[in-house]
């Protein structure tokens, strides 16, 4: 693993990392500039209702998943059987699933109105801080068989 390499994947990952929360921003300035956008689903009490407990537990569950993510024996075995390639694309899913969700749930706070949607997409936000793609963090991460070898 070059150093070349590594510089590459962490470029690509930050993209990656700002897209997302920049439209979020877009969302949220648009929600809050646009007012036929905002609660265009809040008479629908039932799908709010579904909605809350679908994206509540998905986003718990991605929080979780996303911080533990490389630190499963069966994925830390492939990224070190493999080359960084793996890696590189596991960073992707992680940084895709924690970012759309969280763009999902700004989209749903401006549909509903519900303050509960705006607090998951800012726990998701800090979260995505927590899996921030940086050189050390490549390395990191894929070493950690080595190190335990």
């Amino acid at each position: 693993m070059s150093e070349n390499q590594i510089n590459y994947i962490v470029k690509k990952l930050r993209l990656l990392f700002f897209t997302f929360i920049a439209l979020s921003v877009i969302v949220v300035i648009t929600g809050e500039s646009w007012w036929r956008f905002q609660g265009f689903l809040e008479d629908s009490h039932l799908a709010e209702f579904i909605l809350q407990m679908i994206f509540t537990l998905l986003t718990l569950g991605i929080v979780y998943g996303g911080l533990r993510m490389f630190s499963l024996k069966a994925i830390e075995k492939k990224i070190y059987h493999s080359n960084i390639s793996c890696y590189f694309k596991l960073s992707i899913i992680r940084i895709c699933t924690m970012g759309g969700i969280m763009l999902l749930d700004t989209l749903l706070y401006y549909a509903f109105m519900w303050a509960g949607f705006g607090y998951l997409a800012i726990i998701l936000l800090i979260s995505m801080f927590l899996v921030w793609p940086s050189t050390a963090r490549v390395e990191q991460e894929c070493r950690q068989e080595e190190k335990q070898n």
